[in-house]
């Protein structure tokens, strides 16, 4: 593993999943706590949310491990209103949520079959997100724990 855990973990992740996920136009480390819904038609993302350090005495740096907090996940443009203002039809909405629902066990596949060396990895949750400005998808958070030291 790379001197630092969390980066080798971020780029891991993003390159499993770039790997299995198609038609987005965007493939991105997402810097902050939020993601920018403002690419076209597709973005997948990473983004690490949180470490939470094991103070132990096995390292010399008297950590003993991390754990990692990371999202996965694909923004999507979906049905809006149409030009006469009428909604989406069921039809419509129903392909929207095949794609998510795609995506979700895409992803899911992509973080369970590819772990990162020397890491446990645990799944949180998925979270549904959106509709919001013709986009909607989901995410993943998903837990890496790393021995440090």
């Amino acid at each position: 593993m790379a001197s630092n855990p969390a980066s080798y973990i971020a780029h891991h992740l993003l390159d499993a999943a770039a790997s299995m996920v198609d038609g987005v136009d965007v493939v991105h480390l997402a810097p902050g706590n939020t993601v920018a819904w403002d690419n076209d038609c597709g973005q997948l993302y990473v983004q690490m949310r949180r470490t939470d350090p094991t103070v132990g005495k096995t390292g010399p740096c008297g950590v003993a491990s991390h754990r990692l907090r990371f999202v996965v996940g694909v923004l999507r443009c979906v049905h809006t209103s149409h030009d006469d203002g009428t909604p989406p039809s069921a039809a419509e909405m129903i392909a929207d949520e095949d794609m998510i629902l795609d995506d979700w066990y895409t992803l899911l596949h992509a973080i369970v079959d590819h772990p990162p060396e020397q890491t446990r990895v645990h799944l949180v949750s998925w979270e549904a997100l959106g509709p919001a400005g013709g986009m909607a998808g989901g995410e993943w958070t998903v837990d890496y724990s790393v021995v440090h030291c």
